[in-house]
């Protein structure tokens, strides 16, 4: 049996067909990528955490960012010179 090669609309299509699935592995590649460094983010930030941490950088934001100073009725966020 002999070769014959596909011309014309059929051509066309094929290539067509073969760009979308081109096209469809690029986005899956690309996609996995991206969860991967989602995962990679998280493990970084769940590795560096510490709750004593986050515990004092609360301390210190609810002691100077929302204490009123007695007497004078203000925070220290909207004193000025």
């Amino acid at each position: 049996m002999k070769f014959k090669p596909i011309a014309g609309f059929a051509l066309l299509q094929a290539r067509e067909e073969g760009q979308k699935i081109h096209r469809m592995h690029v986005l899956i590649r690309q996609f996995i990528a991206y969860v991967f460094y989602l995962w990679l983010l998280m493990c970084i930030v769940y590795i560096h955490f510490r709750y004593d941490a986050f515990l004092m950088n609360k301390h210190v934001e609810r002691d100077f960012f929302s204490t009123k100073i007695p007497g004078v009725g203000k925070n220290f966020t909207s004193m000025y010179r």
